[in-house]
């Protein structure tokens, strides 16, 4: 395969991880995955791999920025980071008995879903201000959609960005920018979780790992879409940071329904 087109690829698929991950602090994996999977013709579990490293960096990166804006909640995201990384180890056990073509069908699905809300129902700071939820509440929402988020993490062995920032707006009242800081913020140890069990099982359980991992292309595609998706990580934060509440959602909604069209078309045509 032509290397122009081996770095055309990734830095599409970096654009995409990249940038989202700093804009909503979407998992690197719903973009890299399926693309290096379509155009690159790589193994599900190599390709997982490569996002997994990308997803890692990109949401540490992003999470840095957004903290020194100011704009992680750590205090009201404690109990969610909790559960959360209690519950990706399960998931990562389960993912051993089922396909994770249906976990990756249902994130790209959720990416949309998100896509479409912020374009129609934006986020809100005032009234997200306005949403005093009690402790008790606080408390079963973080536990509950923590398991949930926790779950699919270690069954795809990704961050479950988008889930995480559904919960934190809509139901955790956290206006936009605290709730991605926040969210990338969990993504940076639960995608570390997820990733580092999704291995180790691969590896004990007797289960092969692909032959393509350790040959000289796949150590380029990592290599590229690293480098490239914490750029772009890096760039997204920086510019989500200076903008307006409105324009964010705005911005990140028009992203997030071209990422889900693309990595739609992209598992119906491949």
């Amino acid at each position: 395969m032509h290397i122009l087109l081996v770095i055309l690829v990734c830095l599409v698929a970096s654009f995409f991880a990249g940038i989202g991950t700093g804009f909503v602090g979407m998992s690197a994996a719903v973009a890299i995955t399926p693309i290096l999977m379509g155009f690159l013709g790589m193994e599900q579990f190599e390709a997982t791999a490569i996002a997994l490293a990308a997803d890692i960096l990109a949401s540490l990166t992003a999470a840095i920025i957004y903290g020194k804006n100011k704009n992680i909640d750590i205090k009201n995201g404690l109990i969610i980071l909790i559960s959360v990384l209690v519950f990706t180890i399960g998931g990562t056990i389960a993912a051993r008995f089922v396909s994770p073509t249906v976990m990756g069908w249902g994130t790209v699905i959720t990416v949309l879903i998100m896509g479409l809300k912020l374009l129609i129902f934006p986020s809100d700071t005032k009234k997200n201000a306005d949403k005093q939820l009690s402790k008790r509440r606080k408390i079963l929402v973080s536990v509950g959609f923590g398991a949930l988020i926790g779950f699919v993490c270690g069954f795809v062995g990704a961050g479950g960005g988008m889930m995480l920032l559904l919960t934190l707006t809509v139901l955790l009242g956290f206006e936009m920018h605290k709730a991605v800081g926040t969210s990338v913020f969990i993504m940076t140890f639960s995608a570390s979780l997820g990733s580092g069990a999704h291995i180790l099982l691969n590896k004990f359980t007797g289960n092969p790992i692909s032959g393509d991992i350790g040959n000289e292309r796949f150590f380029l595609v990592l290599g590229l879409c690293m480098v490239f998706t914490l750029i772009f990580s890096f760039v997204g934060s920086k510019i989500a940071n200076k903008l307006s509440e409105k324009m964010l959602n705005l911005l990140s909604g028009i992203m997030l329904v071209c990422i889900a069209v693309t990595v739609l078309f992209v598992g119906m045509i491949f």
